[in-house]
């Protein structure tokens, strides 16, 4: 899968998750919509709170699968390519705080939800069902950050490795006629 793809899936998959997770939850926050990092039409920062996807790796594993057949239909021989991946993703949740608001979500709340969320079975189903696995949740931090006004401001995330198919087809030409020369020593 091409990562484009990877983040289409994802996004969609996450946020169509949240209501049955129990995002929003009591009313806090309407949805936690989730962008692509680096955000290549965006500019400036998000006005409410959300989620962040990029890809920090990719990591090939097993040999390359390698299945030649033959088209009856198209008559032409397929030749396909399949190598398995494992690819890390890390999620970060940006989220103002208002001092006047008692009850919101933190971006670190935003965080730890997703979390769990990216881990629950209804999330790992749908996305098995797309040939994609979930491996782990591997750590949660909150690293301090200097912000555009110079203060610090905490900045948690987590990181997440899922396995997909890289599947590359190519045809094969298909010899026409063949000529054969016999010829003594």
């Amino acid at each position: 899968m091409l990562d484009y793809q990877l983040f289409q899936i994802l996004i969609a998959a996450i946020e169509a998750a949240q209501p049955a997770f129990g995002l929003p939850k009591n009313g806090l926050v309407p949805s936690v919509p989730i962008y692509q990092r680096p955000q290549v039409t965006q500019q400036g920062i998000p006005t409410g709170p959300c989620g962040f996807l990029q890809i920090i790796g990719n990591h090939r594993y097993g040999t390359i699968e390698r299945i030649d057949r033959w088209d009856e239909d198209e008559e032409k021989e397929i030749h396909t390519e399949v190598q398995n991946y494992r690819t890390t993703f890390q999620f970060d949740a940006l989220a103002t705080q208002d001092a006047a608001t008692e009850v919101q979500y933190s971006a670190s709340d935003i965080v730890n939800l997703h979390a769990a969320l990216i881990q629950s079975d209804r999330l790992i189903a749908e996305l098995q069902a797309l040939d994609i696995g979930i491996e782990r949740v591997i750590r949660i931090g909150n690293v301090p950050v200097v912000d555009d006004r110079d203060r610090f401001e905490l900045a948690p995330s987590f990181d997440f490795t899922i396995t997909h198919k890289q599947v590359v087809q190519s045809e094969i030409p298909v010899l026409q006629s063949t000529e054969i020369r016999l010829r003594s020593v």
